[in-house]
């Protein structure tokens, strides 16, 4: 229920720009790293895990509800996962998501060299691939259906873009991005993903 909220709420400036013609405006491509770890709890009891890093992939485009305000589809792939130990035994999860997500940007400064956003938005990601790592074991997640498929995430940005050429844009961009849904199967514990993201690239005016 309170992903349904999540989504409902996101979906708020798309309703309030909908009279407004969208107009593609970006496409944007990046690249980058991100730490990503789990919050995790066995019962009432919360246990820590440590950050691993990974790589991050995104395509997406802006489309322009009105002046300043962006809608973003996307398509990603990154890695996420997480370290732990239990009774001095080294534990590890390395996993694989494809995803699909949409946000909303607001372009807070437009000036003739450089341009500053901020957003959110939210995505539903599927585990393709991953494994864990008991001391010298290893399993593959998906074959044993360790860990749930989807993975329903939220993220807030900010996004740096720098004139190349009128057509060609350099950008950075920074997400923080927390799983909305729990994605172990053990009904005793539950597992969340949670992630900083760094990313660099490319932005084509259209």
């Amino acid at each position: 229920m309170r992903t349904i909220y999540c989504l409902l709420l996101a979906s708020l400036p798309i309703f309030s720009f909908a009279q407004h013609k969208v107009k593609a405006d970006e496409i944007n491509l990046l690249i980058g790293k991100n730490t990503t770890k789990f919050l995790y709890a066995f019962g009432s009891e919360t246990k820590p895990t440590q950050w691993v890093n990974g790589n991050s992939y995104s395509l997406n485009l802006n489309l322009e509800l009105a002046p300043k305000h962006f809608l973003r589809p996307e398509i990603n792939y990154y890695q996420a996962g997480a370290k732990s130990t239990v009774d001095n035994i080294p534990l590890e999860w390395k996993l694989n998501y494809l995803g699909l997500g949409c946000g909303y940007a607001f372009k807070a400064l437009s000036l003739k060299t450089i341009s500053l956003s901020t957003g959110a938005s939210f995505g539903a990601d599927f585990l393709t691939n991953g494994e864990q790592t008991i001391g010298t074991e290893r399993y593959n997640v998906t074959e044993i259906e360790l860990l749930k498929r989807l993975n329903v995430s939220s993220n807030v940005f900010a996004n740096a873009k720098f004139k190349v050429t009128e057509t060609l844009y350099l950008q950075f961009e920074y997400r923080f991005g927390v799983g909305l849904n729990q994605i172990e199967k053990d009904s005793g514990e539950k597992t969340r993903n949670i992630s900083n993201t760094a990313l660099i690239g490319l932005s084509f005016k259209l």
